[in-house]
C-alpha cells in the first residue's frame, strides 16, 4: 500500500511569499499539507503530522526559519517536488527534511537546530576546501 505524501510546512511569519510558492508547488503535486506556525514549536514533528488526538503543547523555543518536513515520498517524487519548489521560487535556503523515526520525536526547534548545524558544517567544509593550498 502506498503511503500518503505529506508535507509539514512551518512558516515563522504569516503571509511569507515563500509559503505561497511552496503551497502552489505542493498543490500541483497533490501533496497533503500540514501547516504549522510559531504556536506549534513545542509539539513534536510526529504529533504535528498526526494532527489530532494530542493535547496542545505550549509554544517552544522560537524557530526563525521556514522548514518543510516531507513524508511518504519515493525518491523520484521527492526529486520532482524539489524541482517544483525551485520552479515556484521557493528559496534554496528554506530548510527541508524527511520525516524519520528519530526526528519524529523532536520539536520544530530541535529539528531546526540540527538542520542549522548541518548547514554550517557543509559551509565550513566548502570554505576549507576552497581555502586549502594546492598540493
Amino acid at each position: 500500500m502506498r503511503q500518503t505524501e505529506q508535507a509539514l510546512c512551518y512558516w515563522p511569519r504569516t503571509g511569507a511569499p515563500e509559503a505561497a510558492a511552496a503551497r502552489r508547488a505542493l498543490a500541483a503535486m497533490k501533496v497533503r499539507v500540514r501547516p504549522a506556525g510559531p504556536e506549534d514549536t513545542g509539539r513534536t514533528i510526529g504529533a504535528l503530522f498526526a494532527g489530532k488526538g494530542e493535547e496542545p503543547a505550549p509554544p517552544g523555543e522560537p524557530v526563525p526559519d521556514p522548514i518543510l518536513v516531507l513524508s511518504g515520498f519515493t525518491s523520484a517524487r521527492l526529486q520532482a517536488l524539489l524541482l517544483a519548489l525551485q520552479r515556484q521560487g521557493v528559496p534554496r535556503g528554506v530548510f527541508k527534511a524527511v520525516l524519520t523515526p528519530d526526528n519524529a520525536g523532536w520539536t520544530l526547534h530541535q529539528l531546526w537546530r540540527e538542520l542549522s548545524r548541518e548547514r554550517e558544517a557543509i559551509a565550513k567544509g566548502q570554505r576549507e576546501s576552497h581555502d586549502a593550498p594546492a598540493t
